[in-house]
């Protein structure tokens, strides 16, 4: 699959470390914070600061969590404008080879070590939103985690069918489980 942004890159942005470390090198945090999310954001739905000049991006934290398939990474972002003023996001990311890329949500070409595929917004796989519905059904804390998963009083639901995202227009993100919880 390919869409709009990939067009953007003449050639993969390549790193000496595995995806699964992406973010214990200084390297990609610089390369991923400029070079990569400058180009993505600004023509996000999401993205707050159109009418504003872009001064810069800075990962200000994030996290790992994991499935049985994938590594996923939370990232906190602080976006800088030279109006004075900055915004937070929170973007979860995935690495996907081209062959098993599920989506066209894509944010860039990369390469770790010698696996090319695609920095992708996890929140457009299957398998992330199944993640975040299973340990929030377990209300699943893990030990270090920067993420709480917290159930409310009428999720049920201990098992995982489906999710989808809301169709409506909206500048946040808002999942559909099960047909029954968002």
């Amino acid at each position: 699959m390919k869409n709009d942004n990939q067009d953007t890159f003449s050639a993969p942005f390549e790193f000496k470390n595995e995806w699964k470390t992406a973010f214990d090198d200084d390297e990609f945090i610089k390369v991923f914070s400029s070079d990569i999310l400058e180009n993505y954001i600004i023509n996000k739905r999401w993205y707050g600061g159109k009418a504003s000049t872009l001064k810069y991006i800075e990962v200000i934290d994030h996290f790992k969590i994991t499935s049985k398939k994938n590594t996923y990474y939370g990232v906190l972002l602080e976006v800088n404008f030279k109006e004075a003023f900055y915004q937070h996001y929170f973007m979860p990311l995935s690495f996907m080879k081209e062959s098993e890329l599920d989506t066209n949500t894509t944010i860039a070409p990369v390469k770790f070590g010698t696996v090319s595929g695609y920095l992708v917004d996890a929140l457009h796989q299957e398998d992330f939103r199944k993640l975040l519905f299973d340990n929030i059904a377990q209300s699943k804390n893990s030990e270090g985690l920067k993420l709480v998963f917290h159930k409310g009083s009428y999720l049920q639901d201990k098992e995982y069918k489906s999710s989808k995202f809301m169709g409506v227009e909206q500048s946040n993100t808002s999942i559909i489980y099960n047909d029954a919880f968002v």
